[in-house]
Parts: C-alpha cells; sequence; structure tokens
C-alpha cells in the first residue's frame, strides 16, 4: 500500500531520503528529472548525480523495485500535494539536492 504524506515537505524528504540511500558514490549534488503522464499514472525518471567539483555527471538507479515503486508514487503524490486550481498537476520536476539536506524544486506544468 502506498505511503500517504500529509504535506508537500513530508513528500520531499521522502525523496530526498531515497536519493540520498540509492546514490552510488560521494556526491555534491542529485537531480531527479521526472516526468509524469497522469492518465496513465506512469513515472520516468532520470537520475543524475555530480561526484566533484569538475562538473562531471553519472547516473544511477533505485534498483530494488519496490522501492523504486515508491520513489514513483512520491512525486505522483507530491503532484497533487502542491496543485492549484489554476494549474492543476506539474507534468514535470527536477528535484536538486545538496549534501546537507536542502533541496529545490522546479515544476513545469
Amino acid at each position: 500500500m502506498e505511503r500517504q504524506y500529509s504535506n508537500y515537505i513530508e513528500c520531499s524528504e521522502a525523496i530526498a531520503s531515497y536519493l540520498m540511500c540509492n546514490v552510488p558514490a560521494p556526491w555534491r549534488s542529485i537531480e531527479a528529472l521526472v516526468e509524469i503522464d497522469h492518465e496513465d499514472e506512469m513515472v520516468t525518471s532520470e537520475l543524475i548525480y555530480y561526484p566533484d567539483q569538475t562538473g562531471a555527471k553519472d547516473w544511477f538507479a533505485i534498483h530494488d523495485g519496490e522501492e523504486d515503486a515508491e520513489f514513483a508514487a512520491c512525486f505522483r503524490q507530491l503532484a497533487r500535494l502542491v496543485s492549484t486550481p489554476e494549474r492543476g498537476l506539474f507534468s514535470k520536476c527536477k528535484f536538486t539536492l545538496q549534501p546537507d539536506g536542502r533541496y529545490r524544486t522546479e515544476y513545469e506544468y
């Protein structure tokens, strides 16, 4: 059963936790580029981490199937939690995480 979050902050913290637990190496920044097809409830993601200051980047994945499904569910829920009547649900999200736990989200509707 899908975990329910009471607000977007709690949901965002869960997303950050999934990313930190699955990144394969030391990092200075992580980006999750996510697209949601709300009609089919399909979530696709590209997970990128920057291991050092050179600007080099590498990709990673959440390999555990159940955990990956929970990660996707977080973004579907985040879309509902930050939706507004004027904008509706976002279709794309860029979630950027810093090592100190700060994160930034950008939405495309």
